[in-house]
């Protein structure tokens, strides 16, 4: 079932909000709302294969010096962006198009949701679990301190930049006790 993108719910507009993010809602060249299945870019950066954040700018449309503009704001207020109108001007700056929804999936019947998985998943599943890999969620907001440090450690190893831990502390507040979110963590026991 195809769904409201979560990125947009009130919630996370809550999370962003706190201590200086910038939030952006996306807006149609009518002042409309966009929420599922926007067309969306990302960069054609070494190591970054989504751009995340919340939205851009809702412009009807680019001119090549609007768009070095509005670029160059970001980066100096060190934005990130998405959720551009299609626009071939921009696949000349290395944006390139994909198009994002979010499912929301039953998974109350572990059995039913293993049987829709194709062969390779499975396969895939199976030798993660062989190689000691497994996820659990976190039931305490204190578990975010004790992997945040991991998360600093891959984001300085591949260069991207992650979101202060008040972000996550927030996620935790606004959508757990909502029971619309929770906080997964991959381990590696080997």
């Amino acid at each position: 079932m195809k769904m409201e993108n979560i990125h947009l719910t009130e919630e996370y507009v809550k999370v962003w909000n706190c201590k200086g993010y910038k939030p952006f809602m996306v807006k149609d060249s009518r002042g409309n709302l966009l929420v599922s299945g926007r067309t969306m870019y990302k960069f054609g950066i070494p190591y970054v294969t989504i751009i995340g954040g919340l939205g851009g700018p809702g412009i009807s449309d680019y001119s090549e010096k609007l768009l070095k503009e509005i670029l160059n704001r970001y980066r100096v207020r060190k934005l990130v962006i998405y959720d551009f109108h299609e626009r071939p001007i921009l696949e000349k700056y290395g944006f390139r198009k994909y198009i994002d929804y979010t499912f929301i999936i039953d998974i109350s019947n572990i059995n039913e949701l293993w049987k829709k998985l194709n062969k390779k998943n499975r396969n895939a599943i199976r030798f993660a679990e062989k190689s000691g890999v497994y996820f659990e969620a976190l039931e305490k907001l204190e578990q975010i301190n004790e992997i945040y440090h991991l998360f600093i450690e891959q984001a300085k190893r591949w260069n991207f930049k992650i979101p202060r831990k008040d972000y996550f502390e927030n996620i935790w507040k606004e959508m757990k006790v909502k029971r619309k979110s929770r906080i997964f963590c991959g381990e590696f026991k080997g």
